[in-house]
């Protein structure tokens, strides 16, 4: 019964979304975007040179450790393998760059203060900064941008792998096969 209060805590929306930022299954997301153009590309190499399965089987177990995917149990073709690989390479960089750079964001506005103890000048600091003249306001601008950005990125990864998520799962765990009935079984 605990367990369905914190799940229904979770997911509700002031719960979930302020523990967004602090929570493993958003830092593994963000890893899978930040390794999946490198990943990707090395795989469709490994898949055009016939290694589609084993490309296939590394792609998958980096979608379920990292992206919470459902094992899948048949082994796609190789024109899967490939279109997956040609498909989600442009979102893989996309996602990458959005991770990597949101980060960045959110780590510089926060972190604003630390410039000081590289350029001990604050007026020159302060001087174009937003939030300028005054070190007060440039400090307080910055901050509440990085705040605002710890919890804009989280959003944004989820987003963008999701959709690797639901490319992945659409061609690298095929359909399985329809089950004829058996011969006779609707007559009667």
């Amino acid at each position: 019964m605990g367990e369905t209060v914190g799940t229904e805590v979770e997911r509700s929306f002031p719960g979930g979304f302020l523990r967004l930022p602090f929570r493993g299954r958003t830092w593994r997301r963000t890893l899978y975007a930040v390794v999946s153009p490198l990943v990707g590309l090395c795989l469709l190499v490994v898949a055009l040179f016939g290694g589609h399965r084993a490309a296939a089987r590394v792609r998958r177990r980096l979608a379920v450790r990292l992206l919470d995917a459902s094992p899948g149990r048949s082994v796609p073709t190789w024109p899967r393998v490939v279109g997956h690989a040609l498909f989600g390479l442009p979102l893989d960089v996309l996602a990458s760059v959005v991770a990597g750079y949101g980060w960045a964001v959110v780590v510089l506005n926060i972190a604003y203060p630390v410039r000081l103890l590289a350029e001990p000048d604050t007026a020159s600091l302060t001087a174009d900064a937003w939030g300028g003249p005054t070190l007060a306001g440039a400090w307080l601008v910055h901050g509440l941008a990085g705040l605002v950005a710890l919890w804009l990125v989280p959003l944004l990864v989820v987003g963008i792998t999701q959709v690797q998520l639901a490319l992945a799962s659409a061609l690298l765990w095929p359909p399985a096969e329809p089950v004829s009935p058996p011969r006779g079984a609707g007559t009667r």
